[in-house]
């Protein structure tokens, strides 16, 4: 795989939440990051520059991140079924990025909870992010955090290939469908995982090619395992 950026995206239907949920969440989920690797330590809000961003560390405690998803609730165009987002960035060299939506339970937009981590280019400075046991602990404390109908671990280019329909998951170089046995899924690197199934394309990030994606996603298919992110996924 040439060198490129890639993203975990963890994705779930409809779901009222409360902000202290969501912040209850966020910070279970950022202190379980901060026990993987330093790079994931320390979060700073957006800013115009990266001076004005520096200038505004995260306190990762439930309480000052609830107040983080609060705010967003009085920006102009905010209603309810929308719910409420926030981003951040780590603040260091390479850098890393992470936003989250909760609380969305629309009846017609075709969007879905999510959070995503924008990762670096692999590089000598990001390796430790992209080696496999540590890439494991990372996906893993998503999918512990946040409870995914699906996840991925994957990149733009990756995606772009399999040209998936709106909420469909999304096969990448980790992939976690939940509510699926490993059984079901007719892939030779497939182990259970929280209640669902977890599927390796390759055992390294730069192993992975689109040619072994594609070949998962067609098992996958055939098996009716892509099942998009309905409407309403009955969670409250």
């Amino acid at each position: 795989m040439p060198s490129e950026a890639s993203y975990i995206g963890a994705y779930w239907g409809n779901q009222w939440v409360s902000v202290e949920w969501a912040g209850e969440r966020l910070a279970g989920f950022l202190a379980a990051l901060a026990d993987i690797d330093r790079l994931l330590g320390t979060w700073f809000e957006k800013g115009h520059s990266r001076a004005s961003a520096l200038m505004m560390p995260i306190k990762a405690d439930p309480d000052s991140l609830s107040q983080l998803f609060d705010r967003d609730r009085h920006r102009r165009d905010y209603s309810e079924s929308v719910g409420f987002r926030v981003g951040m960035w780590n603040g260091a060299q390479p850098e890393v990025g992470l936003s989250v939506l909760v609380g969305a339970h629309p009846k017609t937009r075709a969007f879905s909870n999510c959070l995503v981590l924008d990762l670096p280019v692999l590089d000598e400075r990001s390796a430790s992010l992209y080696s496999p046991s540590e890439a494991l602990q990372i996906f893993r404390a998503v999918i512990e955090a946040w409870e995914p109908a699906w996840a991925t671990w994957t990149t733009s280019r990756l995606r772009e290939a399999q040209m998936p329909a709106p909420k469909e998951p999304v096969v990448g170089w980790l992939t976690y469908l939940a509510d699926v046995h490993p059984d079901a899924v007719q892939v030779a690197d497939c182990e259970p995982a929280d209640g669902g199934a977890f599927i390796r394309a390759a055992q390294t990030f730069g192993d992975v090619d689109e040619a072994a994606v594609r070949t998962i996603r067609q098992n996958l298919q055939r098996a009716s395992l892509l099942r998009p992110i309905p409407s309403s996924d009955g969670r409250t």
